[in-house]
Formats: structure tokens, sequence, C-alpha cells
């Protein structure tokens, strides 16, 4: 349905990430590794094979969060903490390196003292 309304697949392309993004494709093999016997691991594997077949498309870091956290049974929006999360601690990461350097790391950012 969601095709024939010309819609995206939620979980599916990334724009900074055309040919998938390290991030998905790491966590996906380590739950691949932990839960290949798993009912949502199968269901999940059955999903990336039929959507890349169909549409030629890859999984992003969203998909992943949401299978790592039904697997680990963790309480809804728990992927969206998640991600969160990991976004805080980057963008904590970029302020200190940038602290650290004078030369702009990322001149279209702007970071208040």
């Amino acid at each position: 349905d969601w095709l024939d309304q010309g819609k995206q697949i939620p979980g599916f392309a990334h724009p900074l990430y055309p040919e998938g993004d390290p991030r998905t494709k790491f966590l996906l093999e380590q739950m691949q590794a932990g839960f290949s016997k798993h009912p949502i691991m199968k269901k999940t594997t059955a999903i990336l094979e039929k959507v890349e077949t169909l549409l030629q498309l890859q999984p992003n870091y969203d998909f992943a969060l949401i299978v790592l956290t039904r697997l680990l049974k963790w309480p809804e929006g728990s992927a969206l903490s998640l991600f969160a999360l990991a976004r805080i601690a980057g963008l904590t990461a970029h302020v200190v390196e940038q602290y650290q350097d004078p030369a702009l790391l990322r001149p279209r950012s702007r970071y208040k003292t």
C-alpha cells in the first residue's frame, strides 16, 4: 500500500548513506550473531531480503534500533531514547573537538560559549 501511494518505506534509505549505514550494518550483524533463531530476527531477515530484492534499499539506523528494542523486549519508545542518546553523545564529541582545535571543523554549525 505504501509503495502504491508513492510513499517511502519507513526504516529504509538514508540520504547520507545510499550504500547503507555502517552503524546499521554493525548492529544487524551483532543481532544476527546473538539472535539468529529468534522469530523477530527471522522476520527481520526476510524483510531485509524482500526490500533489497524489490526496491534495492538498505535499512537505516532507525530500523536497526527498532529491531534491537523488540528483541530485548524493551518498552515502547526505547528506540527513540537510544537514538537521542547517541545523537547527544555525537554532538557533545563534536563540541569538544571544536574547543580543542581553533579551525572550524563544521563551518556551518554554530557553537555558543
